[in-house]
């Protein structure tokens, strides 16, 4: 019998270790499916705002010579100005370079951007589908608890 106990402890002992470890690798899928959630979240409102982007300078095509507009500086902050020329718009390329491209080429680079981004988010979005289906095996997979029933006072 003593023998038969001991391999019982045993048992228990890697059970345990067992569950602490999935306990621990759920919580860890839990947080990186919280930051990819936060990721998809913000390449959403980027590839919103490129959207915003590619409709205004295809309605700069409709800017005359002299026109007189509203140019943003900030939230809600603008100033008055006249179009010299509305052919053209300057592109950050990045490193403080600037490049001057013409309205179709702006319009076009900014559609080829956003087709890697909507690459990228829907790349993310299959992870965070992977990740939940890891998360479900994991949490099926750990020892439900069992009710303790209560004692009745007599």
């Amino acid at each position: 019998m003593g023998l038969l106990a001991g391999y019982a402890i045993i048992g228990n002992e890697k059970m345990k270790e067992d569950v602490k470890e999935k306990y621990l690798e759920l919580q860890m899928l839990n947080s990186q499916l919280q930051q990819l959630q936060q990721q998809i979240r913000n390449a959403d409102m980027q590839s919103a705002e490129m959207d915003k982007i590619s409709f205004a300078i295809e309605e700069a095509k409709s800017i005359k010579k002299g026109q007189e507009m509203l140019v943003p500086l900030g939230q809600g902050i603008f100033i008055k100005a006249k179009a010299e020329d509305a052919s053209s718009v300057i592109m950050s390329v990045g490193a403080d370079v600037a490049v001057e491209k013409s309205l179709d080429d702006a319009i076009a680079i900014v559609k080829t951007q956003q087709g890697e981004l909507s690459s990228i988010i829907l790349e993310m979005k299959h992870e965070f589908s992977d990740g939940v289906q890891r998360l479900h095996s994991l949490q099926n997979e750990m020892p439900q608890e069992q009710p303790v029933e209560k004692k009745k006072k007599k």
